[in-house]
């Protein structure tokens, strides 16, 4: 009867070693996880803060802006800035267009057409602001 309980201890400390060994990897995954990640927000650029004029009207759904964050058309021609909503390109795009995603597109095909000049807008010249 000693033995097998003797087997029977042996088991459990076992089990509970693997158990902490588990729980110490699970939290250096968690931890080079979370190190990962800072880093990539660190690698983004910060989201400038631009002046939009008060009575700037949106020409895609003809109302005013009330969205914190918005995304700056340039112009490469002209340099002329157009504004729109992240929901508004979005709906142009026909994805979802995340800061990263911007970082990451081709910068030599074209995102989609501009609609107020209906020329082809590059990742370059689309960039996501905040309005002051």
């Amino acid at each position: 009867m000693e033995s097998l309980m003797g087997k029977i201890k042996a088991h459990s400390n076992a089990i509970k070693k693997t158990t902490a060994s588990n729980d110490m990897k699970r939290k250096a995954r968690k931890l080079k996880k979370a190190k990962v990640r800072t880093g990539q927000k660190k690698a983004l650029p910060t989201i400038r803060s631009v002046s939009v004029p008060k009575n700037y009207v949106s020409h895609i759904t003809q109302s005013p802006m009330k969205d914190a964050v918005f995304y700056m058309l340039t112009n490469r021609g002209t340099g002329r800035k157009n504004y729109f909503t992240k929901s508004e390109i979005s709906k142009i795009v026909g994805r979802s267009m995340s800061n990263y995603n911007l970082l990451m597109a081709d910068p030599k095909k074209a995102l989609f057409r501009n609609p107020v000049t209906r020329n082809p807008v590059y990742p370059r010249n689309l960039q996501r602001v905040r309005p002051r």
